[in-house]
């Protein structure tokens, strides 16, 4: 009698009888009959006995599909990689925003979970310049005033990397420590002077929220870079911004 004659009841019972996640994807790959029939039953039996891997895999390679499969069929999308990354910081560092809010929509991750570095989803996904997921994120309460274990809030890379929409969207929440310093003493807007990115540090002066003396723990100025790389621009943002505030400090209010 041919195996694919049978019932789909005796059918659906043979993989109970396979030893590994191998063999029932080996057998599923018989027919098609076969394969719409298992697909769901090897993705149970892999958020069961495989530690939810074919989730993780999804999230890593951005496959959307695959990944709500795992999740219907039991796929646990709380796990964290072998970096200790939660499948949503990963999801949020590659920029796949529809895996992000497949992810949230599932009600069972934490947004402001923290890697094996103290550093969130929103931290990663601001790091990378990836203006959706920022705006979904702190739409869904991610905290931009996470501190990670070297003193960075979710500005400093965003700032040092040059996304200055990115840095606009945080900075309009009003939650963030403009002027926080790390462990060497740098702040986001040393970190974008540094590099060279005027837009970036024309918002942050513009902010008003910044210290224009603030230096590393070396002693070296927000100048100091800019003037050793030759970036113009941003040296003079940073003497107009200067001497604004000291025309500011200068002036006396009146006395009604």
């Amino acid at each position: 009698m041919c195996l694919l004659a049978l019932p789909t009841e005796l059918l659906l019972s043979i993989p109970t009888f396979l030893q590994t996640e191998r063999d029932i994807s080996s057998l599923s790959r018989c027919s098609t009959r076969l394969h719409t029939m298992l697909t769901p039953w090897l993705y149970r039996y892999n958020s069961r006995h495989g530690a939810s891997s074919s989730l993780s895999w999804a999230v890593k390679t951005g496959n959307e599909s695959t990944a709500r499969l795992s999740i219907r069929e039991g796929g646990d999308p709380a796990i964290r990689d072998d970096s200790g990354w939660s499948l949503l910081s990963r999801a949020a560092h590659n920029g796949h925003l529809a895996l992000v809010k497949t992810l949230v929509d599932t009600g069972k991750v934490e947004v402001n979970s923290k890697d094996t570095e103290d550093r969130t989803a929103l931290f990663w996904a601001a790091a990378n310049g990836h203006d959706a997921v920022v705006k979904f994120l702190i739409e869904q309460s991610a905290d931009p005033s996470s501190v990670d274990a070297v003193g960075w809030t979710v500005l400093f890379l965003p700032a040092a990397n040059g996304y200055s929409s990115v840095v606009e969207q945080i900075l309009a929440t009003g939650r963030v420590d403009v002027d926080s310093r790390d462990a060497e003493g740098r702040t986001p807007l040393y970190m974008a002077a540094a590099k060279g990115h005027d837009a970036v540090v024309r918002l942050l002066v513009q902010h008003g929220k910044v210290n224009l003396n603030s230096k590393d723990s070396q002693g070296r100025s927000l100048s100091y870079w800019p003037m050793v790389n030759g970036y113009k621009h941003v040296r003079q943002i940073l003497l107009d911004a200067e001497a604004t505030h000291a025309i500011t400090s200068m002036i006396v209010p009146s006395v009604i």
